[in-house]
């Protein structure tokens, strides 16, 4: 490489420039050659990239524009509001968009785990104990409950 680093010397004046490291100076990245026993990387970083699935994540960004869709622009257009009691429009389709996604994100994280008993047994009581707290913050705000 024939480019030259330079610096700013003094208080800031740009008229004045140095060289950081001479042409002759060699730039080495390590204060001494990495080990063969000292890993360069952590084992997170070492362990193969996980693979995402395009088309969900496109789904999921669809889902998430048509609930800001229909939230926001719901009320000046009825085409896209939710039905009053009979018929089906845009709106009605956002939830079972999600839960869709949730089943399929859920079956592709459950193909991989090597201990599928447990791993359910671990998602079953997260579930419970996230719903068992949503409805005890519900039950304090609500009046009638205590």
């Amino acid at each position: 490489m024939d480019a030259t680093v330079v610096a700013i010397a003094g208080g800031g004046d740009d008229s004045v420039r140095r060289p950081l490291v001479s042409l002759t100076e060699e730039i080495h990245p390590y204060a001494e050659p990495p080990s063969p026993q000292r890993p360069l990387l952590d084992a997170a970083a070492a362990q193969p990239e996980q693979q995402r699935v395009a088309s969900l994540d496109v789904f999921r960004g669809f889902t998430v524009a048509m609930m800001i869709l229909v939230d926001d622009a719901g009320g000046a257009c009825p085409g896209i509001n939710h039905a009053p009691w009979f018929g089906v429009t845009v709106a009605d389709f956002v939830m079972p968009a999600f839960l869709f996604i949730i089943g399929v994100s859920a079956a592709l994280a459950f193909k991989k785990m090597p201990n599928k008993t447990a791993s359910t047994k671990k998602a079953v009581a997260r579930a419970i104990k996230l719903d068992f707290g949503c409805t005890g913050q519900t039950c304090k705000e609500r009046s009638w409950m205590v």
